[in-house]
């Protein structure tokens, strides 16, 4: 399972009833029951494409200005909020939420723990660079220690993922 399948595989949950469910704002909402097998396939699909879309559009719109992932990621809010009303159209509302751990439970039993330990070294990496910038300019600390920040962050995110993906966690 590639990068995107894995960020897709966030939104999704099997109920109790062993109904897939589909939360298209991840723990920010309530879910839809996925009527059929191929309604989940098709809706997977398409979510991951439209974050690979997504993604190469942040990167060459970095290439722009600064400030244009922002007019990007609008657009693709107002897109994502389309797409989802229409497909989920007919499907049938679940009582069920997704928390935030669930969804990156989901994400890390779907991805692989190579590509968990390379966003793990990547977001340490960037902190140690921040924590540099910093020392070696200290005029730059409001403007680093946000992403440091986040990439503290990220790093405590992934290696909470690497405990679940275990396959001892698994069992």
């Amino acid at each position: 399972m590639g990068y995107f399948d894995s960020i897709a595989e966030a939104s999704f949950k099997t109920d109790a009833d062993g109904r897939k469910l589909f939360f298209p704002w991840g723990s920010f909402g309530r879910g839809y029951v996925i009527p059929t097998e191929d309604a989940y396939v098709e809706t997977r699909t398409t979510l991951t494409r439209m974050q690979k879309v997504v993604f190469a559009a942040v990167l060459a719109s970095l290439l722009a200005a600064p400030w244009a992932p922002v007019l990007v990621l609008s657009a693709y809010g107002v897109v994502l909020a389309i797409w989802a009303r229409r497909t989920t159209a007919g499907w049938g509302r679940s009582s069920d939420r997704l928390s935030l751990l669930e969804a990156y439970d989901n994400q890390a039993r779907s991805m692989s723990r190579r590509a968990l330990w390379s966003l793990l070294v990547a977001s340490l990496l960037f902190t140690a660079l921040g924590v540099l910038a910093v020392v070696a300019e200290p005029r730059l600390r409001l403007i680093t220690a946000p992403g440091v920040i986040l990439m503290l962050l990220a790093a405590a995110v992934f290696i909470r993922m690497l405990r679940v993906s275990r396959p001892s966690a698994q069992k």
